[in-house]
C-alpha cells in the first residue's frame, strides 16, 4: 500500500464521518420520527445512485457478480436498518446519554471481532486511541448524566445492540471493500435496508411538504448516499479497528454543528473530552503515516 493511498483511505474515513455529524441537526430540523428519516433517506440515496450510476455506466456494472454476493449485499442493508433501528429506539427508551454511550460500543467490537472474522491484526496504539476516545466520550455525555437502573435497561441494550450491528457492518465492509466498487456496496446497502424499514413505518409515512421533501432528498443524497461511498472507499485502505476509532469524530462534529447552528454551548467537560478524541484520532493517523512513510 503506498503512503497517498493511505492518506486518501483516511481523509475520506474522516470526511464521512464528519458528514454523518449532522444527524442530529438535520433531523431536528426535519421533525419526524427518527425510522421515518432513516426510511427517505435510504430511499433517496438509492434513487440518486440509481440514477447517476446508470446515466454514467449503465444498470449492468451494478451487477452483484452472483447470487451469493446479492445475499450478502442484501444482508448488510438489512444489518445498517437494525443499527439505525436499535439505535433510534434506545434514544426512545433511555436517556441520550446512555443510547450514546452503549451505541459507541462499536469500535470496542471492532477490536474485538475484527482479528477473528477477517484476522485484522490489533496494534498497540489503536489500542490507545480506543481508550483515550472512549474516555473522551464520557466526558462529552457526562454533562447529560448517565443513568444504569432498570427502567433504562431495555435502552441500553437496544444501544449495545445497535453497536454490535454497527461494528458487524464496519467489519463486513472492510472484508468486501478491497473487491467491489464503493458504488455497489452503497447501492444494495441502501436497497437492503429500504426494504426492511417499508413495514416498520408503513402506516406512519406523513404526507410531507415540498419543502421537508427537499431536506429529505438532501440527506438521503449525502448521509446515506455519498457518505457511505467515501466510507467503503476508505475502508479499502484503513484497518477496521483504525476506522472504528475514527468514528468518535461523529460526535465531535456534532457537538461543533449543534454550536454554530442551534447556539448550543459546550460545557468544560465536553470541550476536553472532544479534545482527547481529536488528539487520539491525530494520533491514530499520524503514527500510521508515519509507519507508511519509513517502509
Amino acid at each position: 500500500m503506498n503512503h497517498s493511498s493511505l492518506i486518501s483511505g483516511y481523509g475520506k474515513i474522516i470526511g464521512a464521518v464528519l458528514i454523518w455529524s449532522s444527524w442530529g441537526i438535520l433531523v431536528r430540523w426535519a421533525g419526524l420520527p427518527a425510522l421515518t428519516v432513516s426510511f427517505f433517506s435510504t430511499f433517496f440515496a438509492w434513487m440518486f445512485i440509481s440514477l447517476a450510476w446508470s446515466l454514467r455506466s449503465g444498470w449492468g456494472t451494478l451487477r452483484p457478480g452472483g447470487w451469493k454476493s446479492l445475499i450478502f449485499f442484501l444482508f448488510l442493508g438489512v444489518m445498517v436498518a437494525l443499527n439505525n433501528v436499535l439505535y433510534f429506539k434506545a434514544f426512545l427508551t433511555t436517556t441520550i446519554a446512555n443510547a450514546t454511550l452503549s451505541h459507541y460500543l462499536a469500535p470496542i467490537i471492532v477490536f474485538i471481532l475484527a482479528p477473528i472474522f477477517i484476522r485484522e491484526k490489533i496494534q498497540p496504539r489503536g489500542l490507545l486511541s480506543l481508550a483515550l476516545s472512549a474516555v473522551g466520550l464520557y466526558l462529552i455525555i457526562r454533562g447529560p448524566g448517565l443513568v444504569i437502573s432498570e427502567r433504562d435497561l431495555s435502552g441500553i441494550i437496544f444501544g449495545a445492540g445497535s453497536a454490535l450491528f454497527f461494528a458487524l457492518q464496519i467489519i463486513a465492509v472492510r472484508h468486501l471493500a478491497p473487491r467491489f466498487s464503493a458504488v455497489k456496496l452503497t447501492w444494495y446497502t441502501n436497497l437492503g435496508a429500504f426494504l426492511v424499514l417499508i413495514p416498520l413505518v408503513y402506516a406512519e409515512i406523513p404526507l410531507v411538504s415540498a419543502r421537508l421533501l427537499l431536506l429529505l432528498a438532501g440527506m438521503g443524497i449525502f448521509l446515506s448516499g455519498l457518505a457511505p461511498i467515501l466510507y467503503i472507499q476508505g475502508l479499502k485502505f484503513v484497518p477496521a479497528h483504525h476506522a472504528g476509532v475514527l468514528s468518535y469524530l461523529e460526535p465531535v462534529g456534532g457537538i461543533l454543528l449543534a454550536f454554530i447552528f442551534l447556539s448550543e454551548s459546550p460545557k468544560a467537560s465536553t470541550l476536553v473530552g472532544g479534545a482527547c478524541i481529536l488528539v487520539a484520532g491525530y494520533y491514530l493517523v499520524h503514527t500510521a503515516m508515519k509507519r507508511s512513510k519509513d517502509r
